[in-house]
């Protein structure tokens, strides 16, 4: 039992081989925001999307479609970019509950 004890006592796991998990997970939340997937869930439709420079700084566009409703979100980052269009398509889905609400309580 002592033996056992003090092979305990000077283990160390080597997690150098194995990536942190917040590090992984911070990986995973930033590929996500970059990614325009659960906007496509949502039922919309690219319509643009372009990268360019402006006086050398690098920019993205995206003009997403839906029905007869656009919503756009330009920035220096992908993320940036379609966050503003989940800002603007989360603006829209509560002026719907808001018009849904108040016309069904006339």
């Amino acid at each position: 039992m002592a033996h056992r004890l003090r092979l305990e006592a000077h283990y160390q796991p080597d997690t150098r081989a194995e990536p942190d998990v917040f590090d992984r997970a911070a990986r995973n939340v930033a590929t996500r925001a970059a990614s325009p997937d659960d906007i496509r869930q949502k039922g919309w439709m690219v319509a643009v999307h372009n990268d360019y420079r402006l006086n050398g700084v690098f920019h993205t566009f995206w003009l997403f479609t839906k029905g007869s409703q656009c919503v756009k979100g330009e920035g220096i980052t992908d993320a940036e970019a379609l966050d503003q269009v989940r800002k603007a398509i989360l603006a829209l889905e509560m002026d719907h509950e808001e018009d849904v609400h108040c016309s069904g309580s006339g």
